[in-house]
């Protein structure tokens, strides 16, 4: 349900919307790839068993993380840096009110992506 401008979407996923290949249980996955069993996902890719994820990469069993990349079983973290859940909050406000920083972090992600195998990524060519 309420799936938009998306593709490969399956098993039990609501509120995708401009991402591709999110399978198993997810929900609210925004501008993203390669998502599974994982809720509240925003510009990120290779998201596994995660909540609560901002511009990051390569995630497993991690939540409240934003800018991170090759963390597993990891909460409160910014930029890889583990924070207590206090100061976390604090400069999660603080992280996401700054636009032109997740412009540049953003612009990070799409610049690995373009490195990547799947970059051009057809839609039309996807068959359940």
């Amino acid at each position: 349900e309420n799936i938009a401008y998306s593709c490969n979407v399956k098993e039990e996923c609501y509120n995708v919307f401009n991402s591709v290949l999110v399978w198993t249980n997810c929900s609210n996955i925004y501008f993203s790839r390669y998502i599974t069993t994982s809720s509240e996902i925003f510009y990120s890719q290779y998201i596994h068993d995660c909540n609560n994820i901002w511009l990051s990469s390569d995630l497993i069993g991690c939540e409240e993380c934003i800018a991170c990349s090759g963390l597993r079983n990891m909460r409160y973290c910014i930029n890889n840096q583990a924070l207590s859940k206090e100061e976390y909050l604090l400069k999660k406000k603080e992280y996401l009110a700054n636009k032109e920083r997740l412009l540049g972090v953003y612009e990070q992600i799409v610049a690995f992506a373009s490195k990547s195998d799947v970059t051009n990524y057809q839609c039309e060519e996807i068959r359940d």
